[in-house]
């Protein structure tokens, strides 16, 4: 094997290389890119000022380069049972169409989850709860895992107000 050899190959990996990574990177510009995050927190009404009582506040941001359309939400127990709560505050109705850079938010109200995760066998002191969004093609979006604590019956006055995390 002479160098010239040498050097012809390795030119052709370096344009295998750069040829799989361009395939890739369009690969997942194709792809959706949601972000969900779920935290405790109060909303802040727009045209009031005026603040909610404890809520826990689903929210979704589209990172991708493509619209989604997402189509349900609920909470996940560490029963793996779903919670849905059709009586919820939002941003959006569904099914929601989330362009690029969009966001949206649900707002579960807190009190009312409480009697409802208070309930749940086996469970004592924190719960861990996972929210999500489904998409029409079926694909879900979860969030971090949120320690929440069913026991406290009044704990408005510890929370702050906040939007939903930032992304």
């Amino acid at each position: 094997m002479t160098t010239s050899d040498i050097i012809t190959a390795v030119v052709g990996i370096g344009g295998l290389l750069g040829a799989i990574y361009t395939i890739s990177v369009q690969q997942r510009a194709k792809k959706p890119h949601i972000k969900v995050a779920l935290n405790l927190g109060r909303r802040r009404y727009k045209k009031t000022g005026e603040t909610s009582d404890a809520k826990l506040i689903l929210k979704a941001v589209n990172k991708g380069e493509r619209t989604v359309i997402l189509n349900a939400h609920a909470l996940l127990l560490p029963t793996k049972e779903n919670l849905v709560l059709l009586d919820t505050e939002s941003t959006s109705t569904l099914p929601i169409k989330l362009e690029p850079e969009q966001s949206c938010s649900v707002y579960y109200d807190a009190r009312e989850l409480v009697p409802m995760l208070a309930k749940l066998k086996n469970q004592k002191g924190m719960i861990k709860l996972t929210g999500y969004y489904r998409d029409f093609a079926g694909r879900t979006y979860k969030s971090p895992k949120l320690e929440f604590d069913p026991t406290l019956q009044i704990f408005d006055h510890n929370v702050e107000v906040l939007e939903g995390q930032r992304f």
